[in-house]
C-alpha cells in the first residue's frame, strides 16, 4: 500500500500555497500597473487637450437649429475644465451666419482681496454677404464658467430683404468641447 507520509503532504501543501501566493501577487501587481497606466494615459490626454465631449450633435438629415432671418439661437453649456470648443455650422438658405461665444469666468489669485474676472466675447462670421449658403467652423477658448453660444444669421428682414420675417433659416450645427 502506498501511503503519503505526513511530512511529504505538508511539503506539498506548502509548495502549492507558495505557488498560489506568487500567482496572486503577480495578478494583483498586473492590475495595479494597468490601473496606474490608465490614470497616466487619462492625465496625458487632459494635458494634451485630447479628451472631448459632443455638446450638440450634427444631424445630416435635418437641421438642428431653425430661426427667423436676422435672429440667433442661444445655447448654454458649462465646461468642467479649461480647453476649447469647435463649432461647425452649415446653412443652405442663409448667406450670412455667425457663431458668438460669451462668458465671464472667475480667475483665482493668491489674494483674497481681489476677485478678478475674465470677460470673453468673440464672434466669427461665415458667408459671402450675397446669396447662397455658408459653411464654416470656429474655434474658441473656454474656461470653467457658464458659456453662452449664439448661432445666428444677419440676413435682412422685411421688404427688400433676402428672407421675409416669416421665412425660416435652417442651420446644421455641431459643437465639440476639447479639454
Amino acid at each position: 500500500m502506498n501511503e503519503t507520509k505526513p511530512k511529504k503532504m505538508f511539503s506539498r501543501t506548502i509548495a502549492i500555497a507558495g505557488i498560489i501566493c506568487i500567482l496572486v501577487v503577480g495578478v494583483v501587481s498586473l492590475v495595479v500597473v494597468l490601473n496606474l497606466q490608465n490614470q497616466v494615459n487619462g492625465l496625458s490626454n487632459t494635458v494634451n487637450l485630447s479628451k472631448y465631449e459632443v455638446w450638440l450633435s450634427f444631424n445630416a438629415t435635418q437641421p438642428n437649429i431653425s430661426q427667423q432671418a436676422g435672429s440667433y439661437t442661444s445655447l448654454r453649456f458649462s465646461p468642467s475644465h479649461s480647453g476649447y470648443i469647435v463649432v461647425w455650422l452649415s446653412s443652405a438658405d442663409s448667406y450670412n451666419t455667425y457663431v458668438q461665444v460669451i462668458y465671464t469666468a472667475n480667475v483665482s489669485v493668491m489674494s483674497a482681496d481681489i476677485i478678478p474676472y475674465f470677460d470673453y466675447d468673440n464672434r466669427i462670421a461665415f458667408g459671402t454677404n450675397g446669396t447662397g449658403s455658408t459653411t464654416g467652423a470656429g474655434i474658441f477658448p473656454v474656461l470653467p464658467a457658464t458659456i453662452e453660444i449664439r448661432v445666428g444669421n444677419t440676413n435682412p428682414v422685411g421688404v427688400g430683404g433676402w428672407k421675409s420675417p416669416t421665412d425660416i433659416v435652417s442651420e446644421w450645427v455641431q459643437i465639440n468641447y476639447y479639454y
